[in-house]
């Protein structure tokens, strides 16, 4: 085969991983167009709630969370598929630095996501791998199975300490909040209102279904910002991407191109020849 055949191959080939890549660049675009749409909503729900719980703590303290004896449990918000930079590395350096604080060595990782978690193979009894979401359909069904799995050390070791980390797209930085016990981190001590809120259920149950809406709502803000960053990093890795190889081509081309007039000039050669032999 020619050389000129070989580039004129290989320019084809780069053809259809550009359609391939762009066809995977708008699938991101999609996503990113969809999770926009639903972020706000859950975001606004999720500092209700914590007004809501700020208000009734305030008034009765006794429901806010002691500091015994517990098990930390880390679920790590990484991506399902691949062409997102760094965004998996990122996390299992920020995860390292903090269990190197951490004073209780008995942590546990539930880790979201089938890129991130082929990062751990082989690394432990102490990690749950749950299936990531690919599309923002998806992420009820992954929370569930989180769910499922952080019931399951609850059962086991009873008290539990749940923080997620993940990629926050509000700062650009990778965040971390405790999801269970929750409330922890608000000011309780600041009364808002004197009269105590008048509720038409016993207290107790009124936070502990205070507490359920607040997880569910919590991890769907979490999975939507997590996913929204990896669509996020995805568009830029495919752009780069994209970028060089347009240059790749445009350089194929050029030597395309060369090796094509080096072969007509050639056949000229040949023709001027055998009309001087004639």
């Amino acid at each position: 085969m020619s050389e000129r055949r070989k580039l004129q191959l290989r320019l084809r080939q780069l053809a259809d991983i550009r359609d391939i890549m762009d066809a995977m660049k708008n699938l991101a675009l999609a996503e990113i167009f969809k999770l926009n749409s639903r972020l706000g909503n859950q975001q606004q729900i999720v500092m209700d709630l914590e007004h809501m719980a700020t208000d009734f703590l305030s008034h009765h303290p006794y429901y806010y969370p002691g500091n015994g004896e517990t098990i930390d449990v880390w679920v790590l918000f990484g991506s399902e598929r691949g062409f997102c930079g760094d965004f998996n590395e990122a996390l299992i350096k920020n995860l390292e630095q903090r269990l190197q604080t951490a004073a209780d060595a008995r942590s546990f990782l539930i880790l979201v996501g089938y890129k991130l978690s082929r990062r751990f193979a082989g690394k432990g009894e102490r990690i749950r791998v749950i299936a990531g979401a690919d599309v923002t359909e998806e992420i009820t069904a992954t929370l569930n199975r989180i769910v499922n799995s952080i019931g399951l050390l609850q059962a086991q070791f009873h008290s539990v300490n749940v923080n997620a980390l993940f990629h926050d797209t509000e700062t650009g930085q990778l965040s971390c909040k405790q999801l269970l016990p929750p409330f922890k981190g608000l000011p309780i001590h600041a009364i808002q209102h004197g009269v105590p809120p008048l509720m038409h259920v016993p207290s107790v149950d009124l936070f502990s279904q205070l507490v359920d809406d607040y997880l569910y709502f919590a991890l769907h803000e979490i999975a939507y910002m997590s996913l929204l960053a990896e669509n996020n990093k995805r568009i830029q890795h495919m752009t780069g991407a994209l970028l060089r190889l347009d240059e790749r081509t445009e350089e194929l081309t050029r030597q395309y191109h060369l090796h094509r007039q080096e072969e007509i000039t050639e056949e000229i050669e040949v023709i001027l020849l055998n009309t001087t032999n004639i």
